[in-house]
C-alpha cells in the first residue's frame, strides 16, 4: 500500500457534489479545488499568434472546468475511485467528462 496524490480535471461542475459525497464515503474527506480552462477547447483561440491567444486566455473570465487534488492513503481505492468517477462523469478521457491521474508520493509534510 502506498500513498498517492490524485489529480482530476472535471468538465461538468454540477456533478461534483455527488462525486465528493462518494469520495467522503471512501474515507477521502479533503479535496483542494482550482478553476481552469482547457487551452484546446477555449473559444478564445484564434488565428493570431500563439502568444496573443495565450494572453487572451490568461486574462479572460472564462472558466470551464474544475481541477482538484486529493490524497489517497490506500492506493487499493484507486480503481474504486475510477469506477465512481466514470459512473458520475462518463467514461474517462472522452470529451466533456474528466481526466485523472495518480502518482506516488515520495515525501509529504
Amino acid at each position: 500500500m502506498s500513498k498517492v496524490a490524485t489529480f482530476m480535471v472535471v468538465d461538468n461542475k454540477d456533478l461534483l457534489p455527488e462525486f465528493l459525497q462518494d469520495l467522503a464515503r471512501l474515507g477521502i474527506p479533503c479535496v483542494t479545488f482550482s478553476d481552469c480552462s482547457g487551452f484546446g477547447k477555449s473559444t478564445l483561440l484564434s488565428e493570431e499568434s500563439l502568444f496573443q491567444s495565450i494572453e487572451k486566455i490568461m486574462s479572460a473570465d472564462e472558466v470551464k472546468e474544475k481541477t482538484f487534488l486529493f490524497f489517497v492513503l490506500d492506493d487499493s481505492k484507486l480503481e474504486e475511485i475510477k469506477k465512481i468517477a466514470e459512473k458520475i462523469f462518463g467514461e474517462a478521457n472522452k470529451p466533456d467528462t474528466f481526466f485523472a491521474f495518480a502518482t506516488d508520493i515520495m515525501w509529504m509534510a
